[in-house]
């Protein structure tokens, strides 16, 4: 599978980056999910996990993580989007470090704290393509395009500026791969 980082990335995360081309390659601590603890995560502990770990940030929602030796290894971020459906809007794990099986684990405990209908996530397609999630009992709805603006030194989220607001800011474009959306329906 190919690899795709921004310049902004490289220069900000280089260890996230590093950590998943480590993965790819085997290159990293592998733990069990069997040796680990599932835990809630407190608010302030989980942002800085997730922008420690993750290579777009803090996300939204409440975060469940795997803890190993008393250390937080693991974490997913779900957030409420309505009714009983719900969005994983990060997950990630402690770079340097592989969890066998620990997503499974992870959704387990969340199904038994959450009252879930539908669970949806989404995989950036510049460093994967989610076919390990239909294992999990996710099915693949289709690949979206995806982008974010930038100034040429920065990047910001396409939310940011709804519509192609960017360009009243002297933005543009960034396309990168695209985001393949999953969802799991309980």
């Amino acid at each position: 599978i190919s690899l795709f980082f921004r310049e902004d990335e490289l220069n900000n995360k280089f260890h996230i980056i590093e950590s998943i081309i480590k993965n790819k390659l085997g290159l990293v601590t592998k733990i069990g999910a069997r040796q680990c603890i599932v835990k809630d995560v407190n608010k302030a502990e989980g942002t800085q996990f997730i922008i420690d770990n993750h290579l777009m940030g803090k996300g939204a929602g409440r975060v469940f993580g795997l803890y190993y030796q008393d250390e937080l290894i693991q974490a997913i971020q779900i957030k409420r989007l309505k009714n009983k459906n719900y969005e994983i809007s990060r997950f990630c794990t402690k770079c340097g470090y592989n969890i066998i099986g620990g997503l499974s684990k992870l959704l387990n405990y969340i199904q038994s704290k959450l009252e879930i209908d539908i669970l949806t996530t989404f995989v950036d397609r510049r460093y994967g393509n989610g076919a390990y999630l239909s294992s999990l009992g996710f099915s693949f709805i289709g690949c979206h395009p995806s982008f974010k603006w930038t100034d040429g030194k920065q990047t910001y989220h396409r939310m940011k500026f709804k519509g192609n607001s960017g360009y009243n800011h002297g933005l543009v474009k960034l396309w990168d791969c695209g985001q393949a959306k999953f969802i799991k329906t309980y």
